[in-house]
């Protein structure tokens, strides 16, 4: 077994290094595609399954740290992985509360049943090290279903599911770009961040409209609300961080609304 496996640069103490093929596995940028809770925990979780607030986030690996733009922004400097020497099975049962199984997260494990996780440090110390179960295996893991397909053990007991994204691959917000010619959505649809914000922000606010039908509520208020906030986004012009800013927290408010 190799310990304390580097994922891009050999540390200065004894440890063994992974390989080139492991490096070039994980480096780059990938991007939430699903988020995965145990749907059979009686507790209320902060996330919800394929929540707006993750779904479309991007983790990017480089060789001096991992970065994120989720709500939690944990970022990872000086990365490392220690494999843990488990199935992925076992792992999920020993690193997640509520006697977590992976059949409880609905994992679609595939032929990654087999393959072992991964512990992230950074600086030599976990990441997340608060995650976990005291008596079993604490901190946030990594595991490679396949080539551009990874699991990750993140915040509130959630399993996302990331995708690797290619260099020449295309995004797309919640409307048609070629139909747009303000200020605020031209440049929304030039940055792949505000692209991916704008497609959680819709998400949010339909899955809000859902909610509150369901309920038989009224949603007029909401639709005003709705119209409201873009005339205020509307104002941010080309600014990208105020347009940042404004999603962030409009996204925030709608998956409040939700819970």
């Amino acid at each position: 077994m190799r310990y304390f496996l580097s994922i891009f640069s050999l540390l200065t103490f004894s440890i063994s290094s992974f390989s080139n093929e492991f490096q070039e596995a994980i480096k780059g940028k990938w991007q939430v595609a699903e988020v995965h809770i145990n749907t059979e925990s009686p507790r209320t979780p902060f996330y919800a399954w394929n929540d707006p607030r993750l779904v479309g986030r991007f983790f990017t690996f480089t060789t001096n740290a991992i970065t994120n733009d989720t709500p939690d922004d944990s970022e990872c400097a000086t990365p490392s992985v220690k494999e843990v020497p488990m199935r992925l099975q076992e792992l999920v049962t020993k690193s997640m509360g509520g006697n977590a199984t992976a059949t409880a997260y609905r994992l679609d494990l595939g032929k990654s049943t087999s393959a072992e996780g991964m512990l992230v440090y950074c600086n030599e110390k976990l990441w997340n090290e608060d995650l976990g179960l005291d008596e079993g295996v604490r901190g946030s893991w990594l595991s490679l279903a396949s080539t551009d397909r990874m699991l990750l053990k993140w915040r509130d007991e959630t399993i996302l599911v990331l995708y690797r994204i290619h260099d020449n691959q295309k995004y797309s917000p919640s409307f048609d770009c070629s139909k747009s010619d303000a200020k605020t959505e031209s440049e929304i649809c030039n940055s792949v961040e505000l692209s991916a914000f704008d497609r959680s922000v819709s998400q949010a606010y339909k899955l809000a409209l859902s909610q509150n039908r369901a309920a038989g509520n009224d949603s007029r208020s909401l639709k005003l609300e709705q119209k409201a906030w873009l005339k205020k986004r509307n104002q941010c012009g080309a600014d990208r961080a105020c347009l940042l800013s404004s999603m962030k927290k409009r996204l925030d408010d709608l998956s409040n609304f939700s819970q």
